[in-house]
């Protein structure tokens, strides 16, 4: 026998070895193993570091790709950067000032001055009258339908000539001494948030109304909106956890966020709303990874059940007694990707074909129930019938009886079935739960729409701000309510009324809030 190399021999004559050889034989072996397991881990290492390398110089070319229209990665037109995003120029240098080159004074002659004095001039301690000593002199820029205006507010100044006491101008309004208006905010939002428009493109079409406010100003308004109305998507968050029907609806969606730890890194925007059956809601939560922490901070003492893809992160959630119904539309649309791409004497083959009949059958019934507004205790004694339960069990069987060929693509969507069929019957215990999580998944879209025109967001509070507006837009859409309208109803009054009579659903929202 060659000892200087390992070499292929059949079982016969290894059997013939006396053992000396057989143990030699075994050591090179073993010896030869190792090496090659080396030379494969450090293989690995070099190709881990060269894709590392590719995905970095992908990413930083994608960045200077837009930055080249704009010479900076600040946000803008074709920057790819979540405009509405300001934290990098908080504050103002010494001397600057808010809206610099905006000619407030020249603009606000188009309109009639607002001459501000107290009701009484008399002081209201020692009851002398008070002396006109001066003026201070503001600007609101106030957007109507159809009119942008720029109105001079003068407020008065009185003291006291007896014990001094001076006469102060009432409180500039949420947003301080900026010229900016709720309406002004509102109407920027409503213009990037609800129907996708970059604000470098608002900031034009202001422009051409005359008045010539910057992106930078505009996004600035945008984000101290965005702090206001943080309450009022904490409190929603409240509302969610102490649903009275137990039931919560699950998703996420990547976005890219260039000032987090590490830029390569996938950020992601998770999404959660109210059931079918209590008061819509849907809140937009920011998360650096797709770990679900922060999902399960946001249901920390939740124990219904949570309707959700086929992620295994929400397994988690299993763990503080929350229980999982997978969404059948996922598992379904494995069947159909595969049976839309066949030709029509193939699809009278295809097993894919009863499979969705039944999915779309118990569907088209569950949809039935829900439009017919039966009650969740009917919808449950309906789903555990004999009838019902023949009709899953028929699904079972046509999904899982048969074994297809391992690595295609209907193989991946059985063992995605049987996979995820057991989290699949959750809804079997309660009527108020769906079978789909395309509440969820309805709400990504506007989302990702968005997406669309920044692709970036700049840094991780910047994602924040822009989660806290997304829930308010649109919670107020699914309420029904005129976004512009009620967003400068809430930013006018918030901090001054109870953030329970602002929320989209209270009694007490004019009715003028209402879309027509």
């Amino acid at each position: 026998m060659d000892k200087s190399k390992v070499k292929t021999i059949s079982k016969q004559e290894f059997m013939a070895l006396s053992d000396e050889e057989k143990y030699d034989l075994l050591l090179k072996s073993r010896d030869m193993i190792g090496s090659l397991e080396a030379k494969m881990y450090e293989k690995q290492r070099e190709l881990d570091e060269a894709v590392g390398k590719i995905e970095s110089k992908t990413f930083h070319t994608k960045r200077m790709n837009y930055e080249k229209f704009v010479g900076t990665d600040e946000p803008g037109p074709g920057s790819g950067i979540n405009e509405a995003e300001a934290e990098a120029h908080r504050g103002r240098k010494k001397g600057g000032r808010n809206f610099a080159g905006l000619d407030l004074e020249g603009l606000s002659k188009l309109n009639p001055t607002v001459i501000v004095d107290p009701e009484s001039l008399d002081c209201p301690k020692c009851g002398a009258r008070m002396s006109r000593i001066g003026e201070d002199i503001s600007y609101r820029i106030s957007i109507e339908p159809s009119k942008v205006s720029v109105i001079k507010y003068v407020h008065g100044k009185y003291t006291c000539p007896i014990d001094g006491g001076l006469y102060e101008k009432p409180s500039s309004g949420p947003f301080g001494h900026s010229p900016a208006t709720p309406s002004l905010a509102a109407d920027a939002i409503s213009k990037k948030f609800e129907l996708g428009v970059p604000l470098y493109r608002y900031s034009a079409k202001l422009a051409a109304d005359g008045i010539p406010l910057s992106p930078q100003d505009l996004s600035n308004v945008v984000m101290a909106s965005a702090e206001l109305l943080k309450p009022m998507r904490d409190r929603m968050k409240d509302e969610l956890r102490s649903t009275k029907c137990g039931v919560i609806n699950a998703d996420e969606t990547p976005i890219k966020v260039i000032g987090s730890k590490e830029n390569r890194k996938t950020s992601y925007m998770f999404v959660y709303g109210s059931s079918w059956f209590e008061r819509p809601m849907l809140i937009y939560d920011f998360s650096e990874s797709r770990r679900t922490d922060a999902t399960e901070d946001l249901l920390k003492g939740f124990s219904g059940t949570v309707i959700c893809d086929s992620y295994k992160g929400y397994d988690r959630l299993k763990e503080k007694g929350i229980k999982l119904q997978r969404c059948w539309a996922h598992a379904r649309r494995r069947f159909y990707d595969i049976w839309k791409t066949l030709t029509a004497e193939e699809k009278a083959k295809s097993r894919c074909g009863p499979i969705i009949e039944r999915f779309d059958a118990i569907l088209s019934l569950e949809r039935s129930w829900r439009e017919s507004l039966i009650p969740p205790d009917e919808i449950k004694k309906k789903r555990n019938s004999k009838e019902y339960l023949a009709m899953l069990s028929d699904l079972e069987s046509a999904a899982t009886s048969f074994e297809p060929a391992k690595g295609s693509p209907l193989s991946d969507a059985v063992v995605y079935f049987r996979n995820n069929w057991n989290d699949m019957r959750t809804f079997l215990s309660d009527g108020h739960v769906d079978l789909t999580n395309n509440l969820a998944e309805r709400a990504v879209k506007p989302f990702a729409i968005c997406r669309r025109n920044f692709l970036f967001c700049k840094t991780p509070n910047g994602a924040d701000a822009t989660a806290a507006i997304f829930t308010v837009v649109q919670t107020a859409r699914l309420n029904k309510l005129n976004v512009e309208r009620y967003l400068a109803y809430v930013l006018g009054r918030i901090g001054s009324e109870d953030v329970s009579e602002l929320m989209p659903w209270s009694a007490s929202l004019p009715a003028d809030l209402k879309a027509s």
